[in-house]
């Protein structure tokens, strides 16, 4: 095991090695072309990851609207309403990793909504403002 490896793995391993420099001095460069295809399939794959992450996020925003109907209509099994904690939650995070941070804000007054589990009045008025506002803010372009 060398000092580079850690429980039997190296962690450079794979990583191409810089480019050696010109006779010149200089480091020399890669062709142009390489480096744009390269930076064109990051760009590409990032945003398919983004695509899928809002995906994901409107599912989970139908979710947390179909449970505060539940919660309006007094019909919120404690079960149903701690996956709805954990939903929001997990769209705290990725809305806000991927660009959506008003949507992140507003997952995280609806997951304070299910902890809560205080369903009557002016709670449960602010609970469906915010899932009308999450899903105009997942509907708007990221902010990156």
């Amino acid at each position: 095991m060398t000092s580079r490896t850690w429980a039997g793995i190296d962690p450079v391993e794979g990583v191409t090695p810089p480019v050696p420099a010109a006779p010149s001095g200089r480091p020399s460069t890669p062709p142009v072309g390489g480096e744009a295809s390269r930076s064109a399939d990051l760009d590409g794959a990032v945003r398919s990851i983004g695509e899928q992450a809002l995906k994901m996020n409107l599912r989970r925003a139908r979710d947390l609207d179909e449970a505060v109907r539940l919660a309006s209509r007094a019909e919120l099994a404690d079960s149903r309403r701690m996956a709805a904690v954990e939903t929001a939650h997990q769209l705290v995070g990725s809305a806000g990793t991927f660009g959506y941070p008003g949507a992140s804000v507003r997952a995280g007054e609806l997951e304070r909504f299910f902890v809560r589990a205080v369903f009557g009045g002016p709670e449960l008025a602010l609970a469906v403002n915010q899932v009308t506002a999450l899903f105009a803010e997942l509907a708007a372009e990221p902010d990156y």
